[in-house]
């Protein structure tokens, strides 16, 4: 995981509980209490892993559409949808659709449901 993708609320894999665990304050605050004024990205990797974005963590978090073979989520003017190379796409009302980027991971599309709906990706 990236220093600036980290974000209170994501998903990730927990290194010390062998599990996935949504991130806090206080995992913030161990990272700056271990870098100890230093980068904290040298760090990130003892703390916490990324969770590869699967078929079945999408279901998880209530997106798939198994009749349509696809991901989405609908918002007032466009769906928001991944394909199954993990592309996320914007399609508008007028079906025009742009491509926003490929991700690989859970915390990115929780990151990116974030930035457009401002509200967690439960």
């Amino acid at each position: 995981m990236k220093e600036n993708e980290l974000r209170i609320g994501s998903t990730y894999h927990s290194v010390k509980f062998n599990q996935p665990v949504k991130l806090t304050a206080y995992d913030i605050s161990e990272l700056v209490r271990r870098s100890d004024g230093a980068n904290i990205s040298h760090y990130i990797d003892e703390i916490m892993k990324p969770i590869p974005l699967t078929e079945e963590w999408l279901g998880k978090v209530g997106i798939y559409n198994k009749y349509k073979k696809e991901f989405g989520i609908s918002f007032d003017r466009y769906d928001l949808f991944i394909d199954l190379s993990n592309r996320i796409f914007l399609r508008y009302d007028d079906n025009q659709i742009i491509q926003l980027k490929s991700i690989k991971y859970v915390h990115e599309l929780q990151n990116i449901y974030f930035a457009l709906a401002g509200k967690e990706l439960e």
